[in-house]
């Protein structure tokens, strides 16, 4: 009896440890401001985002790479005065952001007679929650600050295993010599899993999983037909999170095959853009000439032997690579590292499926 007690015991103990080991995710993973995040992109066929569950390995390690995208954050107090008067403003607590986030322009449907450019988000990140709070476009030629009445909450603290949560936002902006343009928005959060994450780039992440899903409904009236043109869609992105990463390391975005309706398909994949150079060789000056070194403005890679390679990333003393090229082939390249931060880097260059790297100062 006291064995079976024991081992009952022991084995209660376990699982709590091993449910205390996921990860928990606070205000302080937000991103940073005046700072940009680098991701791959990657083929969306057969991508598979029905797993997920407690203690799960997600192995992504063969998603293809098709690109690179990145996620840039300002300080609200560098965008257009005319959105400074809401989003950076203590007189409008509510809307006092502290991010600004260059966004798409948005592109509504060719019979729509208006356009939505120079899009900048505004987030506010609190203890409780990091939630957009408007927008700033320009609408038909003319700078718009756009409110959000409630508030599209992106995430809510702390995201754990098991947490869900609902949130509600609203929009109506005027039109010249249109009408005008309203948005209401419901997103469903739910923590439905966390485990490992294996990538491409030979990194693996303790991670929880976030399924977020946007209901979206735009109206667009025109006074001169005196109706109005409701265009609903639905989008998903499941978001795996680490601790201390500031971003997502890697995102599964989906919408249904007709917007709003149908299966659910994948439309877009990307993770995060750095490389695990343990155990990459050390090439000598005869493999490749890196010149000069230290560097400010410009470096060269000289190629004496004409050696064939893929690809060449420069990355950081973090593991992120910030500055890519694809380009291949034989001959010298250069690159511009003049807006770099000083500090020391490592030249990785890709032959096939052999890697190489070189150290480099940039000062």
């Amino acid at each position: 009896m006291k064995s079976a007690l024991r081992f009952g015991i022991l084995t209660a103990v376990s699982f709590c440890l091993k449910l205390s080991a996921q990860p928990v995710i606070t205000s302080s993973d937000m991103p940073l401001v005046d700072s940009i995040y680098h991701f791959h992109t990657a083929s969306t066929v057969g991508v598979d985002f029905s797993q997920t569950g407690a203690d799960v390995v997600w192995d992504y390690t063969s998603l293809v790479e098709t690109g690179f995208a990145e996620d840039s954050f300002a300080n609200p107090a560098s965008t257009p005065f005319v959105y400074q008067l809401i989003f950076n403003n203590f007189l409008y607590p509510a809307y006092d952001a502290t991010h600004a986030q260059p966004g798409s322009d948005i592109v509504l449907p060719s019979q729509i007679p208006f356009e939505v450019t120079n899009v900048f988000n505004f987030y506010k990140n609190t203890s409780s929650s990091f939630k957009m709070v408007g927008f700033g476009a320009t609408i038909n030629s003319i700078p718009t600050p756009i409110q959000y009445q409630g508030g599209d909450k992106i995430y809510q603290f702390p995201l754990a295993y098991g947490n869900m949560d609902t949130s509600n936002y609203y929009f109506e902006v005027n039109v010249p010599t249109l009408g005008y343009w309203n948005q209401a928005g419901q997103r469903e959060n739910n923590v439905d899993g966390f485990g490992t994450l294996n990538l491409p780039n030979g990194y693996t992440y303790d991670v929880i999983r976030l399924a977020s899903v946007l209901h979206i409904m735009d109206s667009i009236h025109i006074d001169a037909l005196g109706f109005t043109i409701p265009i609903p869609r639905t989008q998903t992105e499941y978001k795996f999170m680490a601790a201390g990463e500031l971003e997502p390391v890697l995102t599964i975005t989906t919408q249904p095959l007709l917007l709003f309706t149908g299966p659910e398909t994948v439309i877009g994949v990307r993770y995060k853009n750095e490389m695990n150079i343990d155990g990459i060789e050390e090439v000598s000056q005869l493999d490749f000439s890196v010149y000069p070194n230290p560097a400010s403005e410009v470096l060269t890679i000289s190629n004496p032997q004409y050696i064939s390679w893929q690809k060449l990333h420069l990355i950081n003393s973090s593991g992120q690579v910030v500055i890519t090229d694809i380009s291949g082939g034989s001959a010298d390249i250069t690159l511009d590292v003049s807006q770099l931060p000083k500090g020391a880097y490592h030249l990785v260059i890709q032959n096939n499926d052999s890697f190489f790297k070189k150290s480099v100062i940039i000062n």
